[in-house]
């Protein structure tokens, strides 16, 4: 399990976890959050390690699918690069005209 991996099914479990029915939110939750094996959640689950991978392919599959779909992820990200491109130039910049058109660049990109 990479880290870069782990990072996006936090963040993507965190956003759209609730869509997701609840023994498959809790396999999660104990698999990315916890950190518990396959085995180990299978024990505590009274399923098979292997219906715990199942359901895990399956959760990934559903979490990306609606991030697909709904973009906020990506939405959140875009906005907070944005904005911390925008506080780099207010130390840079003096020019207020040029400052007011990111910060609509940014507003609109929420609509």
């Amino acid at each position: 399990m990479d880290i870069d991996n782990n990072l996006k099914m936090t963040i993507l479990i965190d956003t759209y976890g609730e869509l997701l029915t609840n023994k498959q939110l809790d396999i999660c939750k104990l698999y990315y959050f916890d950190n518990l094996s396959l085995a180990e959640i299978g024990e505590l689950q009274s399923i098979s390690r292997q219906a715990v991978n199942d359901a895990l392919e399956k959760s990934k599959t559903l979490l990306e699918m609606y991030e697909q779909k709904i973009g906020k992820v990506r939405l959140i990200s875009s906005v907070s690069q944005s904005l911390k491109s925008l506080e780099e130039k207010l130390k840079t910049t003096k020019d207020i005209d040029n400052l007011t058109k990111d910060i609509n660049k940014i507003i609109n990109n929420l609509d």
